[in-house]
C-alpha cells in the first residue's frame, strides 16, 4: 500500500498513440510511469526491485528521475495485479481502470482491428488529459464522460497507514515558519498534503483518520490542502504517526528535522538564541534546500 500511496501522488498510467507514416496504422503503447526528484533515485531503484521489472532513467537537465514499465507482459502480469489488489484511493483509480481495459484490448490484439482502435480511443477519452485534437477530429469516436462521483470509501479507517505514508512521500510537506514578535520569535510547524480539488473529500477522510487538521480550498478553486499547523496536533498526532509509519523517501529527512524542531519548541529552548539558531539551521536544510547528503 505504500507503493500505491506513492503512485496516487506521483504515478501515471499512460497510453501513447501515434500514426505510423509507413503503414498509416495506429501505434498504441501503454506504460506505467512514476517521476520523482533526482534526490530520490534510490527510492526508484528500490521500486524497480519491488516490482522486479521496469527501468530507471535520469534526466539531469530537469533534475528528475523516472521509473517506467512499458513491456506489455510486465503490465499484464505485474502492474495490473498489484493495483487491482492494492487499490488506488484518489481519482487516479478511474484512470487505472480505463488504462487496464486498454491494456487488455492490446493483449488480445484488438488494437489491430478498426473496431478495437475505436474502443481504445473511447477509453482514452476519459484517461488523464483525454484525446489529442487530431484524434478527437476523427469520425465515429464515442467520447465518454469521466465519472464525477466520489470513490466508494466504505470505511477509511481500514486503510493501511502505509498508504498515507506513501501518499505523503509524494504530495506531503513539512515546514517551519519563524515570525519575529515584539517579545521574541514565534515558531510554527506545519504539515500539509496538497491535492486537486476533486479529491478534497479524500483529504477530509485522511484528516479524520489522523484525528486532526482541516481541509482548505485554494483561491484558484483548483487545489486544496489538508493543513495541520497547531503545535499540539503536530506533536501528539503527526510526529507519532510518521515515526511509526516511515515516509522512506528523502522527505523522511524533512520529517526528522521537523521532529527535532518540535522537540526544541516543546522544551521552550526556542525562546533562547541558541535554540532558535538550531531551528533556523534545521529550516535551512529542508524541502527545496535538501541535498542528497
Amino acid at each position: 500500500m505504500w507503493v500505491t500511496g506513492l503512485t496516487d501522488a506521483e504515478g501515471s498510467f499512460i497510453i501513447s498513440i501515434y500514426k505510423r507514416k509507413e503503414t498509416n496504422n495506429w501505434q498504441i503503447n501503454p506504460s506505467f510511469q512514476l517521476w520523482l526528484d533526482s534526490k530520490d533515485l534510490k527510492t526508484l531503484n528500490e521500486l524497480k526491485d519491488f516490482f522486479g521489472v521496469g527501468t530507471v532513467s535520469t534526466r539531469k537537465n530537469k533534475n528528475v528521475v523516472s521509473f517506467t514499465i512499458n513491456k506489455l507482459n510486465d503490465l499484464v502480469e505485474v502492474v495490473i495485479p498489484h493495483f487491482s489488489k492494492f487499490q488506488l484511493q484518489t481519482q487516479k483509480n478511474f484512470d487505472f481502470k480505463s488504462w487496464a481495459q486498454i491494456v487488455d484490448l492490446i493483449k488480445n490484439k484488438k488494437h489491430l482491428t478498426p473496431e478495437g482502435v475505436m474502443e481504445i480511443f473511447s477509453l482514452k477519452s476519459i484517461l488523464n488529459k483525454g484525446l489529442s485534437k487530431n484524434i478527437k477530429s476523427l469520425k465515429n469516436i464515442k467520447i465518454l464522460e469521466r465519472p464525477l462521483g466520489l470513490i466508494d470509501y466504505e470505511d477509511f479507517k481500514t486503510i493501511d497507514p502505509n498508504w498515507i505514508s506513501g501518499f505523503t512521500a509524494g504530495d506531503g510537506n513539512f515546514d517551519i515558519k519563524i515570525t519575529p514578535r515584539t517579545s521574541g520569535h514565534q515558531v510554527e510547524l506545519r504539515f500539509r498534503i496538497t491535492q486537486h480539488i476533486k479529491d478534497a473529500h479524500l483529504l477530509g477522510l485522511i484528516a479524520k483518520y489522523l484525528g486532526c487538521g482541516k481541509v482548505v480550498n485554494r483561491s484558484n478553486g483548483l487545489a486544496c490542502d489538508l493543513v495541520i499547523q497547531t503545535f499540539p496536533e503536530n506533536l501528539n498526532k503527526i510526529i507519532p504517526f510518521f515515526s511509526l509509519w516511515p515516509i522512506k523517501t528523502i522527505k523522511e529527512r524533512d520529517f526528522k528535522d521537523f521532529s527535532l524542531a518540535a522537540d526544541i519548541v516543546k522544551s521552550k529552548r526556542h525562546l533562547n538564541p541558541e535554540g532558535l539558531a538550531k531551528i533556523r539551521v534545521l529550516k535551512s536544510k529542508m524541502n527545496k534546500n535538501r541535498t542528497k547528503d
